[in-house]
């Protein structure tokens, strides 16, 4: 997701020059637009942050702040004045024109037109994002499979789910493969998608639920959020079978007794 700050107008006056810093780290890009009455920004790159010297005096010339992540954000005003050692800005109201999303859809890992951090399932597979968080060997968070976590509790009134501010859900890639299982159609790399071994219709094997609706647009497919995916355990082994190599117990592993190739017999699809 980025985040971005416009600034515009910091002090009104030509006379006076302005500097705005901002870390390297986390911010992606910068936009200057024309400066119609003849101020000026350039950018000077000092280590791992990056500085923005001049004069912005009209507010129809702006400087946009493009970040990553909006916690990541750092932006320091500066004083260049160096005529006058004893000036400080004057900010006029709405210096801060905006803080605003240049992403109004942001990352879309599954394309379905809802950005990740609104989409209750952001792989499309049927499983909710708050209940493959933290899926493996822990509670389900999310039994209901409504995308929202069981109990959900925020008495600071930030957004948050309390307790996973205090402890956040430790964030599950099974498969080890890179992708968490929040985004990997299948979380074992066993070559049977989770939609599958969860209980779910997945004829064409694309991972995705069958005749896949979201009349809500909340990123999840309408029936899984009415009728969640049974995610069955079926040898009871505390495993559920889309994170389970061998789902049965019987030292055969899923992806051979579903005729794919694992000469290794390690559970997971050979290359």
């Amino acid at each position: 997701m980025t985040t971005s700050i416009v600034i515009g107008d910091l002090d009104d006056e030509a006379k006076r020059t302005e500097g705005i810093g901002a870390e390297l780290a986390s911010m992606t890009s910068f936009t200057v637009e024309s400066a119609a009455n003849g101020g000026t920004l350039s950018p000077d790159f000092e280590g791992e942050h990056v500085r923005f010297r001049g004069t912005v005096i009209d507010p129809d010339d702006r400087l946009q702040l493009n970040f990553l992540l909006a916690q990541n954000m750092e932006i320091e005003l500066l004083n260049d004045a160096s005529s006058n050692a004893g000036y400080s800005l004057a900010f006029k109201q709405n210096t801060f024109i905006s803080p605003e999303s240049t992403a109004p859809n942001g990352i879309d890992s599954d394309a379905d037109g809802v950005a990740d951090h609104l989409d209750s399932d952001s792989d499309n597979d049927g499983l909710t994002d708050a209940y493959e968080v933290g899926a493996l060997g822990g509670p389900n968070m999310d039994a209901n499979g409504d995308g929202v976590i069981d109990s959900f509790l925020d008495l600071d009134e930030n957004g948050w789910n309390d307790a996973s501010e205090l402890e956040p859900l430790v964030v599950v890639d099974y498969d080890t493969d890179g992708h968490p299982d929040y985004l990997d159609r299948d979380s074992d790399n066993d070559g049977l998608s989770d939609t599958y071994e969860a209980g779910g219709l997945d004829i064409d094997g694309n991972g995705v639920p069958d005749n896949f609706v979201d009349a809500d647009g909340n990123g999840l497919n309408d029936e899984s959020g009415t009728s969640p995916l049974p995610i069955p355990d079926f040898d009871g082994d505390g495993f559920a079978d889309h994170l389970d190599l061998d789902s049965d117990n019987d030292a055969i592993s899923d992806t051979t007794e579903a005729g794919g190739l694992d000469v290794d017999n390690d559970g997971q699809v050979d290359d």
